[in-house]
């Protein structure tokens, strides 16, 4: 099945790493997809969204307006995020090591007697 669907010709600034590898095809502004083409589209931004790239990310990838790509999420009944999610990683996935013991945790302030 030959494809519609461009390369970009420059890397986007927050290129994923090699665990986010998403494959988002760059279309050409003004460029109509086909049916067949706007499903395969659809298919590959559910995936990337599902996976944890941001509609910005999408749109910087794709080409595409805002509105197209959350009208086509919307249309694949994938449910969206709430503004400004970023996925829970946990310390250790960060490299933070895990806490130990640092003595008792701090209590309430004792009152001030003026």
């Amino acid at each position: 099945m030959s494809s519609t669907f461009h390369e970009p010709t420059q890397a986007a600034e927050n290129e994923p790493t090699a665990a986010q590898d998403y494959d988002i095809p760059h279309i050409p502004k003004g460029t109509r997809l086909t049916d067949a083409a706007a499903e395969e589209f659809g298919a590959k931004i559910e995936k990337a969204y599902r996976r944890g790239a941001s509609i910005s990310f999408i749109i910087e990838k794709s080409g595409r307006s805002y509105g197209c790509i959350h009208r086509t999420l919307r249309k694949r009944g994938v449910p969206m995020r709430p503004r400004g999610y970023a996925p829970k990683v946990s310390p250790s996935a960060l490299g933070v090591p895990a806490a130990g013991n640092q003595g008792p945790a701090p209590g309430p302030r004792p009152h001030r007697l003026t």
